[in-house]
């Protein structure tokens, strides 16, 4: 009777110890499911927003990009008006008041000569004469190319760009150039494109 009364305590802690051990055997094996659950979730979650970031930034730069040929589509039709070839600096500011206002693509436009002198400008007349010295304009009047500048600081300190296409006259002689100047801290079509939809429904930004 005395090694029978000794054996029933280590029998019954034998069956709690492996009930306790598929307890935590189970609790493991179910936190061991869940966090791999959780790192595969985010994992896809994180996949599927860079893909719509990469998606939404691919389609603002095509729209954008299509903007600027338009843009530049727009100054090579303005420069075959006649007026900008009179020596009336009221007529030609009176044709690019009529660039500026067609549209929205630009803040300010200039009629430069082939020696890098502002003939006219609209809005306002307030350079007439001068010799162009902003960043876009003096690359413009160096290559002789339709281009678009790159970002540079005017002299209020706005991020400015410049859209420029040649004026040719009579027999291709070149005359000068006419340049759309973007204020990117003022309303016009790149702000509009850029500012409509600054942040994307997967949460991305611009």
């Amino acid at each position: 009777m005395h090694t029978i009364s000794l054996m029933k305590p280590i029998k019954l802690s034998i069956g709690i110890l492996s009930i306790t051990l598929l307890t935590f055997a189970i609790l493991g094996t179910f936190t061991g499911n869940s966090v791999f659950s959780v790192l595969v979730s985010k994992s896809s979650l994180e996949k599927n927003y860079l893909v719509d970031n990469e998606f939404y930034a691919q389609k603002l730069a095509a729209t954008t990009d299509s903007l600027f040929k338009s843009m530049l589509q727009n100054l090579r039709i303005e420069s075959q008006e006649e007026e900008l070839l009179t020596k009336n600096t009221q007529t030609i500011q009176h044709t690019l008041n009529t660039i500026l206002n067609a549209t929205r693509f630009f803040n300010t436009v200039w009629f430069i000569d082939e020696t890098g002198h502002v003939v006219a400008t609209a809005p306002h007349m307030d350079l007439e004469g001068q010799k162009a010295n902003r960043a876009g304009a003096r690359e413009a009047l160096k290559k002789r190319v339709p281009l678009i500048s790159e970002l540079y600081a005017g002299l209020n300190g706005h991020l400015i760009m410049l859209v420029s296409f040649l004026v040719y006259g009579e027999n291709g002689v070149y005359t000068g150039f006419l340049v759309g100047s973007i204020n990117l801290d003022e309303n016009n079509s790149l702000s509009d494109i850029l500012g409509e939809y600054p942040q994307h429904e997967s949460g991305s930004y611009m």
